[in-house]
C-alpha cells in the first residue's frame, strides 16, 4: 500500500502534514503539486496552509508475526 504525505507551511512558519492512503503508485510531480495548491487555494485546511514543503510517496510493508 502506497501513502502520499504532503507537508505544507503555514504563515507563523509552522508545517502540517497531511497523508492519504492507497495513493496511486503512478502518482507524478504535476499531479502532486496541483493537488496541494488546491488544498491551498480553497482553505481546506484550517488554520490555513500557505506553501507547498514537500511531498512523499510511502511504500509500507507489513508482516504478520503472530495472528489470532
Amino acid at each position: 500500500m502506497k501513502t502520499v504525505k504532503m507537508t505544507f507551511g503555514r504563515s507563523d512558519g509552522t508545517k502540517k502534514s497531511i497523508s492519504l492512503k492507497h495513493a496511486k503508485e503512478t502518482l507524478t510531480e504535476t499531479e502532486v503539486r496541483t493537488a496541494m495548491q488546491s488544498v491551498i487555494d480553497n482553505g481546506a485546511v484550517l488554520p490555513a496552509v500557505t506553501t507547498i514543503v514537500e511531498a512523499e510517496l510511502i511504500d509500507r510493508t507489513v508482516e504478520e508475526i503472530i495472528t489470532q
